[in-house]
């Protein structure tokens, strides 16, 4: 009897839960689905058991097919996707855009700009959009051309035609010209820049490998991997080196 009234219970319940979902994403239904898509589990199956060159490059085809906009889902949660410029741009722009989804906070770097939510970001967003004025960035284009020029010096080495991970050059000059233009100074010429790129380096990577796994999403299964540990050290040496 205890058991036939907890399978009833348990049966409601379900039902509730599913008709407040499938009514809070009703608004989606026009849209395709990335197929194939499994219930409870909906698009994870995809990724499950490939490597990180697979699962990225399953994302990008899964971009190449959209048309406008398409739709994915990672266990019960809704992704809207779309690599249209016009539909980006509109989405940017949008004031009714400004609420980060829940990935952000993978990176783990607290409530800083890059993860703030939606009622601390809206009202940095406007001072923000002035401090970056097109006369603001006429003014960095010699600080751009020095980091350019530095990052084609670096590159000169391998003119006979060697191969080159140009992502390590990439990284290092857009991090340059990004802190150098936030921060101001020449971050890179304090102590521990090296440790700090790398840093920074591993902490995105750390948050995008999570990203894409949308297994890794429950926090009490990422703290039992290693990558929880190595995204801990990661950022521990990206904040200590801007605590300096």
């Amino acid at each position: 009897m205890g058991l036939l009234f907890l399978t009833a219970v348990i049966s409601v319940l379900s039902g509730i839960l599913y008709w407040i979902h499938r009514k809070q994403y009703k608004f989606a239904e026009k849209w395709p689905t990335v197929e194939p898509v499994f219930p409870l589990v909906g698009n994870t199956l995809k990724v499950v058991g490939k490597n990180d060159v697979e699962r990225f490059e399953i994302v990008k085809r899964t971009f190449e097919a959209c048309d406008r906009i398409t739709k994915a889902w990672a266990g019960p949660k809704l992704f809207l996707l779309t690599s249209h410029p016009d539909l980006i741009q509109q989405l940017l722009n949008s004031p009714d855009c400004l609420e980060k989804p829940f990935l952000y906070k993978f990176a783990g770097f607290g409530k800083g700009l890059f993860t703030a939510k939606y009622h601390f970001w809206k009202g940095l967003r406007k001072r923000l959009n002035g401090t970056f004025n097109q006369q603001v960035v006429n003014g960095f284009v010699p600080l751009f051309v020095k980091c350019a020029e530095k990052m084609v010096a670096g590159l000169d080495k391998y003119v006979d035609g060697a191969t080159v991970n140009v992502h390590k050059y990439t990284e290092i000059v857009f991090l340059e010209m990004a802190c150098s233009t936030t921060l101001g100074g020449d971050i890179f010429e304090r102590p521990g820049k090296h440790e700090f790129a790398v840093g920074l380096d591993l902490a995105f990577k750390g948050a995008s490998k999570r990203m894409i796994s949308p297994y890794l999403y429950p926090d009490a299964v990422y703290r039992l991997t290693s990558y929880c540990t190595e995204l801990k050290n990661a950022r521990k040496v990206v904040v200590d080196f801007f605590l300096k």
